[in-house]
């Protein structure tokens, strides 16, 4: 039996922040890639598959609400774990 392999497209946005350590005060630099796939399974709340618009807008609305959690720094990290 013969597999079929589909490979769907890839929406990315990148985001960087620079924030201050909710420990002790210092900079702290953070990147993360947000990333979903255009597919047939990927639907939004009408049951319609998105379209790369909507996930780019909601990429970018996951994106604010990381800038804006705190972070702590990896010194901070290692000292309380």
């Amino acid at each position: 039996m013969p597999t079929i392999r589909t490979t769907f497209e890839k929406v990315v946005f990148k985001a960087s922040k620079s924030v201050k350590c909710k420990s002790c005060g210092g900079q702290v630099k953070r990147q993360k890639t947000f990333s979903q796939t255009m597919n047939p399974f990927n639907k939004s709340h009408d049951g319609l598959p998105k379209m790369k618009n909507q996930i780019n807008i909601e990429l970018k609305d996951e994106a604010i609400k990381w800038k804006t959690k705190s972070e702590v720094c990896r010194f901070c990290k290692r000292k309380y774990m």
